[in-house]
């Protein structure tokens, strides 16, 4: 299986995945805000300032992830219960998740 690294900064989230010996780059939240990222067996989470998303293919596709509805500050999986999840949002609030983000 290739490597991939996911990296935020400010407005865009970078994708690198090596290929054949040669990086692959893209942008696939190009102009979005991403607060947060967590990374899991059933998929990587970032926070945004609208909710959470969720990509399922390694940072290719991202979709809503049952969002909280409100800007997601931390994210955070459980070490033990795989398919929980948990969300700081602002205005303060906790959102916790036991179904991979599928409700919080």
């Amino acid at each position: 299986m290739n490597k991939i690294f996911l990296a935020n900064s400010s407005n865009v989230l970078t994708r690198a995945e090596k290929i054949r010996g040669e990086w692959v780059i893209t942008r696939p939240l190009e102009g979005l805000r991403i607060n947060c990222l967590v990374a899991t067996p059933q998929g990587v989470y970032a926070g945004t300032q609208s909710g959470v998303l969720v990509s399922r293919d390694r940072g290719q596709t991202w979709e809503g992830a049952g969002s909280p509805g409100v800007a997601v500050k931390s994210l955070a999986a459980h070490p033990t219960r795989p398919g929980t999840l948990f969300a700081g949002g602002k205005p303060v609030s906790l959102f916790v998740s036991r179904d991979s983000g599928g409700t919080w």
